[in-house]
């Protein structure tokens, strides 16, 4: 849980570094939707597809590629950081025509780690102290 008082940051070996202090901003927002659906799934006993937690183990043909990619040198790269050309570009080639327009992979299409990044993202930089913020699920 965060609290104001700053603390120390301590890593692994037990080595402290300086005292931090969490920003204000985010003072009060230790909990989150994920923790909930993770919490209510846990409590009734349901499959949580909702984070990447599958009850099986994934298939050979994925161990195996995934045992050849990580042989390929530039598979250790960072890659740009709004997403790997290849996978932005189908993205447009996928969404465009439901869009009826042809969407920049280079501009108009950002990849994340997760839905809760992307949400934070769009979140803290289109919105100030005081706006109101309405979401709408369809």
């Amino acid at each position: 849980m965060l609290k104001t008082a700053a603390k120390q940051f301590c890593l692994y070996s037990g080595r402290c570094l300086a005292s931090l202090s969490p920003a204000q901003r985010i003072i009060g927002h230790e909990k989150n939707l994920w923790v909930e659906y993770s919490a209510l799934a846990i409590r009734h006993q349901a499959v949580n597809l909702g984070q990447g937690f599958p009850d099986f183990p994934p298939p050979q043909f994925l161990k195996d590629a995934w045992s050849e990619a990580v042989d390929i040198p530039s598979a250790h790269w960072y890659t740009r950081g709004q997403g790997y050309p290849r996978l932005v570009t189908a993205l447009s080639d996928l969404y465009s025509p439901e869009f009826g327009r042809t969407i920049n992979p280079m501009s108009e299409i950002m990849t994340s780690v997760g839905a809760y990044e992307s949400l934070y993202a769009a979140l803290t930089a289109f919105t100030d102290p005081g706006d109101e913020v309405t979401f709408t699920v369809v």
